[in-house]
């Protein structure tokens, strides 16, 4: 009998990491027979989906299927009802949920209400509420993963004990290189074969310190070399988590000849929330040369892996879980010393500070690896290397099927009943 899992979080195709995530491993655990997945979508309709040849081509296609169910919002806004209306309708064996812990809260409360049942988390450090608040919500989650060994020990810094991490994956063979392909890409959109394309595409949002990258830029001074900039993300995010990206090279007066947005390269906006096509994604990505980030922590640097494994070299904060993931091939720049490198951001809902990089020594390796082109290159394979252990197939799944091998809902089920008897 295969197991029942109920999943909620972002909708599959919502652009999300964690949607980017689940699609990943809950479809490739619906494959091995042993579980039927149940994803309660926060964003858009749902529908069922037959994988993934039509929506999900970087998936093996082994004729898995996932049912889609619709959701109207994060479940603080919508009440649960799609929630409830769903589990009653397909009695799941467990509920996952991944992300933010302010998501989490709705169905503790349920659990509270008398409707028990076996719950699992995967979450990151984000959207963790202050305390005592976030011990009411976690005591009452029977399984508690962590998506890095850093966010673990910081949980446990606080008291809160999670049972262990696995890491984020990525789909290692399918961002290989092709230097043919990754020319002829570039030619295609008007990049030069001579040009160092510096390239990011972290989200716009503030905590990722496209701010800093920009001024970083600028003291690079790029007008004196052979090298563009291109933010591959979302150029307008002000007024919601973010950025606008020309208000922000205007006012530090950055040669706009030397930034790519995508307006520029393929002529149309990138919104965050919608997810661009994988192979759209990939043809894109690929063509950069080296990839920069500023960001001010990550609960893991899905991005960062996807480009170590596209073989470039990665130029990051040291800081958060961001040296797990670039081990290899990366150039890690410290944060500012003492107090001057740390700020508190989104202080109700993160309980850790934020990084402030050195943006001097952030530049030096910029100049570095543009004067060295041969260190980069070597660099690159080694990343590439270096991310096959976070590969879905090979690492990841025989790690996830590990830890829902080793959970009895059944067990979970009874002692939750009897908890709610006393």
């Amino acid at each position: 009998m295969k197991t029942k899992i109920m999943l909620t979080t972002d909708w599959a195709c919502a652009g999300t990491g964690f949607s980017e995530e689940m699609k990943h491993v809950m479809y490739r655990l619906a494959a091995t027979g042993l579980y039927e997945i149940y994803w309660v979508g926060f964003n858009y309709v749902g529908h069922d989906l037959d994988l993934p040849d039509t929506v999900f081509p970087d998936i093996p296609h082994t004729g898995a299927t996932i049912k889609m169910l619709s959701g109207v919002g994060p479940p603080m806004l919508y009440g649960l009802k799609g929630f409830q209306r769903n589990f009653n309708r397909f009695t799941p064996d467990l509920v996952f949920s991944i992300g933010d812990p302010k998501n989490f809260e709705p169905f503790v409360k349920e659990k509270e209400k008398g409707m028990p049942f076996p719950y699992i988390t995967y979450t990151t450090l984000d959207g963790v509420p202050i305390p005592p608040r976030f011990n009411d919500i976690f005591r009452n989650i029977n399984v508690k993963l962590s998506m890095t060994e850093w966010a673990m020990r910081e949980y446990h810094k606080v008291g809160i004990q999670i049972g262990g991490h696995i890491h984020h994956g990525v789909n290692w063979q399918w961002f290989s290189t092709n230097e043919f392909q990754k020319t002829k890409t570039r030619r295609m959109f008007g990049i030069p074969d001579d040009t160092t394309l510096f390239i990011s595409w972290d989200v716009n949002q503030f905590r990722k310190r496209q701010d800093a990258l920009l001024s970083c830029w600028k003291a690079f001074k790029p007008e004196s070399k052979n090298a563009k900039l291109f933010l591959y993300t979302d150029s307008d995010m002000a007024g919601s988590l973010g950025w606008n990206l020309e208000n922000l090279i205007k006012q530090y007066d950055i040669p706009r000849e030397t930034i790519l947005l995508p307006e520029d390269v393929y002529g149309r906006r990138k919104f965050w929330e919608q997810a661009e096509p994988v192979e759209f994604h990939r043809m894109i990505a690929s063509m950069g040369d080296i990839y920069v980030s500023t960001t001010s922590g990550e609960g893991f640097g899905k991005t960062l892996l996807e480009s170590l494994s596209l073989g470039m070299p990665v130029i990051a904060t040291d800081y958060s879980a961001i040296p797990e993931v670039c081990e290899k091939g990366s150039v890690l720049v410290p944060t500012y010393e003492g107090p001057a490198g740390r700020y508190r951001a989104q202080d109700q809902t993160r309980m850790v500070d934020c990084g402030i990089v050195n943006q001097e020594k952030f530049v030096e390796a910029m100049t570095r690896l543009y004067d060295n082109p041969d260190e980069a290159k070597e660099l690159g394979i080694q990343g590439r290397l270096w991310a096959k252990n976070f590969d879905y197939d090979t690492m990841i799944i025989p790690g996830w099927l590990n830890i829902l091998g080793r959970i009895n809902p059944d067990l979970i089920l009874a002692e939750e009943v009897l908890k709610g008897m006393k």
